[in-house]
């Protein structure tokens, strides 16, 4: 049985635990001293349980009892929402692979890949709904998965708007980013010149589309 007690000067044990451990659970064993014996008890952590709260650990048949807490290490691409400790975060750029693909892909914390279509963006941030953290103990539900998005403050923020703008991708929030002054003209017109590129490979790709359509229908006839 868990509960949270009251800090108190006893010795507590801390658990530090990577933020996938944290995510997927693991199972600790502890040995525990009773009676002049020794006693290994199982104990599973996981994010139902919170951190830098105190725990006691009570089994009254095998008359075990401590105290422990949880530390949960940073790290690199996510983060527990500071607002929810149920939600896990990420930031992440978007970049001109996302535009031509006209699809955002995530590396998620357990492996997986999720992918943010951008036709279905309406604002600077995208929720995948129950993919985050568990909220509370001896239940499977969890927070959310929230994925916040931007684009690079750099020469390139400049030239990807105007493409996102030219191109049909007229979301509200794109409107709302700062562009920077530009002081490297050369990389600025680098990039521009890769998107002119771009531009032009999507008008080839609709004119094969095109010819294609017409050999179908012809093919029809």
């Amino acid at each position: 049985m868990f509960f949270a007690a009251e800090p108190q000067k006893d010795n507590i044990k801390t658990y530090v635990l990577s933020l996938e451990n944290y995510y997927s659970g693991i199972e600790k064993t502890e040995s525990s001293q009773s009676k002049n014996q020794s006693t290994e008890v199982k104990i599973k952590l996981n994010s139902s349980l919170k951190q830098n709260v105190i725990y006691s650990y009570t089994d009254l048949v095998r008359d075990v009892s401590f105290k422990f807490r949880l530390s949960v290490l940073d790290h690199p691409n996510f983060f527990i929402d500071p607002n929810n400790d149920s939600n896990l975060v990420c930031t992440r750029e978007i970049t001109l692979e996302d535009i031509t693909a006209n699809n955002i892909s995530i590396d998620y914390i357990n492996g997986q890949v999720l992918d943010i279509p951008l036709s279905q963006l309406t604002s600077d941030h995208y929720t995948f709904p129950s993919l985050g953290l568990l909220k509370q103990q001896n239940s499977e539900e969890r927070g959310d998965f929230i994925v916040k998005l931007n684009i690079p403050n750099s020469s390139v923020s400049k030239a990807l708007i105007q493409f996102l703008k030219d191109n049909d991708f007229s979301y509200d929030w794109i409107a709302s980013i700062q562009v920077p002054i530009q002081d490297n003209l050369e990389n600025e017109n680098l990039h521009l010149f890769t998107l002119q590129n771009l531009l032009l490979e999507k008008k080839k790709f609709l004119e094969n589309k095109e010819q294609l359509l017409h050999q179908i229908q012809d093919s029809l006839q």
